[in-house]
């Protein structure tokens, strides 16, 4: 997407958080440390006080909820982006199209703050109320979700450019986009649902970029992309993790089975539904 900037100073930088799984990845971009200070260390945490020896799923916003509540809104271990820029009188936006819970993830204590929230997946369990209605009675009911998703980063961009800038204005805006992440993962690498995604991710940056630039000069916000993760492609005999440990006779979680299982599935090409 940098070739929509090109015509502008790009200043790049590498910066490497190091995860296994995306949760943790969300978390360290709204604590600014690794997952063992802010803990949320993977897919599914243990997290005794909310839930006793259960794993918690960090993409359900139901579980994550609850744990919030349990945890008495201390979900991570260190103070949020959200939090220290409400400590100096500024407000965090956050709309995503992936996970209810990891979009919850990125501003856990918006429903506290008063600032905006709102999952593609789960517009019910977005925030405020008011904000997200005007949202969706602007641009129109949110996108089925597909693979490859084009509607719905789309939809992402719209409710930028037509929502959050022009109606709330806030010092901070995270825009988290499922794609081409969901492409790459259901359809694999350099596929034809793959390329259009990556095309049209590339195009939708394009008009986050046209934007800042009708701006005055002195209104111009400074516009940070990052990359949560790579995809490689592995060729051979699949590895079979649901099936090996319990050969083993070694003990493995039920719901950890489960994820191991739709994995082995998915690299044999078996179809799989979007989450």
């Amino acid at each position: 997407p940098l070739r929509h900037a090109s015509a502008r100073p790009v200043r790049t930088e590498s910066r490497v958080a190091v995860h296994t799984r995306t949760p943790g990845h969300r978390a360290t971009r709204s604590a600014g440390c690794g997952r063992a200070r802010h803990g949320i260390v993977d897919n599914r945490c243990m997290y005794p006080p909310a839930a006793g020896g259960s794993l918690i799923n960090s993409g359900d916003e139901d579980q994550l909820r609850a744990a919030s509540d349990a945890l008495e809104g201390r979900l991570l271990d260190v103070p949020s982006l959200g939090e220290i820029l409400a400590q100096r009188g500024m407000s965090l936006a956050v709309a995503g199209s992936g996970t209810a819970g990891g979009t919850r993830i990125l501003h856990h204590c918006a429903e506290a703050l008063g600032d905006f929230r709102l999952s593609l997946y789960r517009p019910d369990a977005s925030t405020p109320t008011a904000e997200v209605q005007a949202v969706v009675d602007k641009l129109g009911p949110i996108p089925e979700a597909k693979i490859p998703a084009l509607e719905r980063t789309t939809y992402l961009l719209d409710t930028f450019l037509e929502g959050i800038a022009p109606r709330l204005a806030p010092e901070v805006t995270i825009l988290w986009s499922f794609e081409p992440d969901i492409s790459y993962h259901y359809s694999g690498l350099g596929t034809e649902d793959n390329l259009s995604a990556l095309g049209h991710a590339d195009a939708q940056f394009g008009r986050l970029v046209d934007w800042r630039n009708q701006l005055p000069i002195d209104e111009q916000p400074t516009l940070l992309t990052l990359s949560e993760h790579g995809h490689l492609t592995m060729e051979g005999e699949p590895i079979d993790f649901a099936g090996q440990p319990a050969e083993a006779a070694l003990p493995v979680e039920p719901a950890l089975t489960a994820a191991a299982a739709a994995a082995h599935a998915r690299q044999r090409g078996s179809a799989v539904g979007v989450p």
